[in-house]
C-alpha cells in the first residue's frame, strides 16, 4: 500500500493523509510511530478524529 503522508502542525493539530487499513472485519487508521516518538502524538491521551474525503488525483 502506498501511503502519502503530509504533516501540518498548527495550534496543536496533527494532520496527515492516509487510506484506512483492513484489520479483520474492521478498518483502522494507524498513526505513524515517528509522530509518537517525536512527541506530536501522546498515546496516553484520547483524541477526537475528523475524516474528510479527498478528491481523487487525476493522472
Amino acid at each position: 500500500m502506498t501511503v502519502e503522508s503530509e504533516l501540518t502542525i498548527e495550534k496543536g493539530v496533527v494532520k496527515f493523509t492516509r487510506k484506512p487499513a483492513k484489520m479483520g472485519e474492521d478498518y483502522i487508521f494507524w498513526i505513524p510511530r515517528v509522530y509518537i516518538k517525536n512527541g506530536l502524538v501522546d498515546p496516553g491521551v484520547e483524541y477526537e478524529i475528523y475524516l474528510k474525503k479527498r478528491p481523487k488525483k487525476q493522472e
